[in-house]
């Protein structure tokens, strides 16, 4: 007679581990959505001035080369975008649910990291 309450038993706990994951995969989901897009926005403000209007940057009119999102949760996720100005030149923008950052990225970094999606910047395609 034992048997059927330990079947009845983990019969219970499979029900309850499959509407646990039923709930929890949609609720990530949008959690992960609204990192995501929260980042981009911090991106899209992002501003770097500089003396040398080539190493200047504007997240709203830079062309995005790369997105490597990471993590789902709040606790673990970071995204790093790598863009271009209209300058050609390379930058990384960091962000994590608590902080981001963005800087410059020397042109044999990118072509490293962006393989085929690297181009080089216009003065470097004329020069050779």
């Amino acid at each position: 007679m034992h048997r059927p309450n330990w079947l009845w038993l983990l019969s219970l706990l499979a029900i309850a581990a499959s509407i646990w994951a039923i709930w929890r995969i949609p609720h990530q989901k949008r959690t992960y959505e609204k990192l995501l897009h929260c980042a981009m926005e911090k991106f899209k403000a992002s501003i770097l001035q500089s003396e040398q209007p080539a190493f200047s940057f504007d997240g709203n009119t830079a062309e995005v080369v790369q997105v490597e999102p990471v993590g789902i949760n709040e606790s673990d996720f970071a995204i790093t975008v790598y863009a271009r100005n209209h300058a050609g030149e390379y930058f990384m923008f960091k962000a994590t649910a608590t902080d981001h950052w963005l800087k410059h990225v020397e042109p044999h970094v990118a072509k490293v990291v962006l393989k085929q999606r690297f181009v080089p910047r216009p003065s470097d395609s004329a020069a050779t």
